[in-house]
């Protein structure tokens, strides 16, 4: 398993935390050898879930979204519904 975060806040003006709006992009099956100098790399990890948070820097929610047990699809998940994607 490996989970990766990527850090979305930054302090703005006057010290005020912000939280950066872009899209990031990001491969269902990612390759570590590609960026590894070493030959001892584990192999290949295929995405399984994207936790988002929506809101602002200071409020929001999160939602996930999960790949299907069958792998075959994926789910929105928010609270207590859960919605084919």
């Amino acid at each position: 398993i490996l989970a990766v975060h990527l850090q979305r806040r930054y302090s703005g003006p006057a010290g005020r935390t912000d939280k950066t709006s872009c899209h990031v992009r990001f491969p269902e099956v990612l390759d570590p050898s590609v960026a590894c100098a070493s030959t001892a790399v584990p192999g290949k990890y295929v995405l399984a879930c994207v936790l988002e948070h929506m809101g602002g820097a200071d409020n929001g929610h999160y939602v996930t979204y999960r790949r299907t047990l069958d792998e075959k699809g994926w789910v929105f998940i928010s609270d207590d519904r859960v919605v084919p994607v």
